[in-house]
């Protein structure tokens, strides 16, 4: 009698294994660079959270400083930390340093104590953020005060907040940055 069955030869039964890993191997690549986009992109939005906690501390510094007869933090600010410069020269949001450009880069810290939130207070120490950038870990604050605006011409204050980190894993350096102009309050 004759046996109609055929079985798979080894060639046929290697190159479905070939095939088959070949898909598993790119599957599992996709999911990593996946779960690597959405961590950085959690980064990206951590950072812009603490970019504009910055913004909203530098506003309501400015508008306490109004209040209060020009006593205040705000104060501290225009005198040490703003810089003078013509506005051709005031650093962009796209500028590519991660390194403050002034000699006084700070951040305003805000804590809570217990139940009570402590009034801001000017920090200057920088240091490299541990995972994403925060105030006082690869988030600083520069403050440009433009020298060439008119004489009659509202006077302001350009501030360049900006974060670095490197991200979680492998990867280059990330960064965000913003540009904030308040008035001075005078």
């Amino acid at each position: 009698m004759y046996n109609a069955q055929r079985g798979d030869t080894l060639i046929e039964v290697l190159l479905g294994i070939i095939i088959l890993s070949s898909v598993v191997v790119g599957a599992i690549t996709l999911m990593g660079t996946g779960i690597s986009q959405a961590q950085v992109s959690t980064e990206h939005s951590q950072v812009r959270a603490q970019l504009n906690a910055q913004t909203s501390l530098l506003q309501y510094l400015r508008d306490q400083y109004v209040a209060n007869n020009h006593t205040g933090i705000w104060g501290t600010i225009l005198g040490t930390y703003a810089k003078d410069l013509p506005s051709t020269l005031i650093p962009s949001q796209t500028d590519t340093a991660c390194t403050p450009q002034v000699n006084k880069p700070f951040y305003v810290n805000q804590t809570v104590t217990g139940q009570t939130l402590d009034p801001p207070a000017i920090a200057t120490s920088i240091g490299t953020p541990q995972t994403f950038a925060r105030a006082g870990q690869g988030l600083w604050i520069e403050a440009y005060r433009p020298t060439d605006i008119g004489v009659n011409a509202p006077k302001y204050i350009d501030f360049v907040i900006r974060g670095c980190w490197q991200p979680a894993g492998a990867g280059v350096q990330q960064q965000e940055a913003t540009i904030v102009r308040l008035y001075d309050g005078n």
